[in-house]
């Protein structure tokens, strides 16, 4: 059956009732906010490379070449290579919208309730923050996974011994990056447990993590990224974490007077560092913290494949249709595991 005007759901929903005018309800997103893409669309964590993958270097031990000597002594010359390679492949993701040539000229002028064309490219670019949030925050299932992009749980690994003890993620035997942390132990992120949000428990766990995970090299060098602060740095969890410190800052607070809402938010401050609710984690039974330095924790994209927009191209099946693409190819990239932390339940 042919298609006509009165079968399109979308030109009888937009145009036939008085809805007000070029606005609407959304409804249609099942995540109260989204972390991942607004992140990742920041310019201080955006990287834009070439070539078929991602790769840096990376220093993994000295020379050793330091040591006491005295007058006359002989030298002790030491050679050995002290750097490797790490690498992550390109993956792609892609969006679309589509609109009926016809339906445009419908849904325009005095019978325009909203511009249906605006909401489909609305609709396309939230499927791709949908997409990016559920990659950001998951991880391939193994190394034969080629489809899914190496997302935070990839690089930042549990592990329920206190100290740099998150080494290779399930599922990737050579390590994150293609660098073992069997054979480089310090190619490990920091890990913790708590049992209870109390500042006998959690609190000093999370100030630990904090500090421990803070490195500064004793000579200034050309390095990735950038030294975690209080403006690069963020802390990311579910609901009853921000809730269970909000209620201990209240009681810690004996001025709170009838404002009830002060520590009220998705958002709270440990150390002047934004903790920040992730509804997509809220699966995650274990109640996890991240602590991510987003100045070394990186999204990369292809060279002239960010978020690209297609111009307007017809459907080879409907020669009135006018079809728009947006493509990017990308992944994310850890420098340095050792300034990033989890702790969980």
């Amino acid at each position: 059956m042919a298609i006509q005007a009165d079968n399109i759901a979308d030109l009888i929903l937009q145009t036939q009732k008085d809805l007000g005018e070029l606005k609407w309800t959304m409804i249609a997103t099942n995540l109260q906010k989204y972390t991942m893409l607004p992140q990742l669309l920041k310019k201080d964590s955006v990287e834009l490379q070439g070539g078929v993958g991602i790769q840096w270097n990376i220093q993994v031990r000295l020379t050793g070449s330091a040591r006491m000597t005295g007058l006359y002594d002989t030298d002790s010359i030491s050679t050995q290579d002290v750097n490797i390679v790490a690498s992550v492949p390109w993956r792609h993701a892609t969006a679309n919208y589509s609109i009926d040539e016809r339906a445009i000229k419908m849904n325009s002028g005095k019978y325009q309730i909203i511009n249906l064309l605006k909401q489909k490219r609305i609709s396309a670019l939230t499927d791709m923050a949908e997409l990016m949030e559920q990659q950001g925050w998951s991880k391939p299932t193994d190394s034969t996974d080629t489809d899914n992009a190496f997302g935070i749980p990839y690089w930042i690994v549990k592990n329920s011994s206190k100290g740099f003890n998150g080494g290779n993620p399930a599922g990737f035997p050579s390590g994150c990056g293609g660098v073992s942390s069997a054979t480089y132990p310090n190619w490990s992120n920091w890990t913790d447990t708590y049992s209870a949000i109390s500042k006998n428990d959690l609190v000093p766990a999370l100030k630990e993590a904090w500090i421990k995970t803070k490195f500064t090299p004793p000579v200034p060098h050309p390095q990735y990224g950038t030294q975690p602060t209080v403006n690069n740095y963020g802390l990311y969890t579910v609901y009853s974490v921000i809730d269970g410190l909000e209620k201990l800052a209240q009681d810690q607070n004996d001025s709170l007077g009838n404002d009830l809402t002060k520590y009220m938010g998705d958002t709270y401050l440990f150390g002047r560092v934004p903790v920040t609710w992730v509804p997509y984690l809220e699966s995650d039974t274990t109640a996890p913290i991240y602590g991510i330095n987003w100045g070394e924790f990186k999204s990369v994209w292809l060279a002239g494949e960010y978020m690209k927009e297609s111009p307007p191209v017809k459907s080879p099946t409907q020669h009135r249709t006018q079809v728009v693409f947006i493509d990017c190819t990308f992944n994310f990239i850890c420098y340095n595991r050792r300034s990033h932390f989890v702790i969980y339940k």
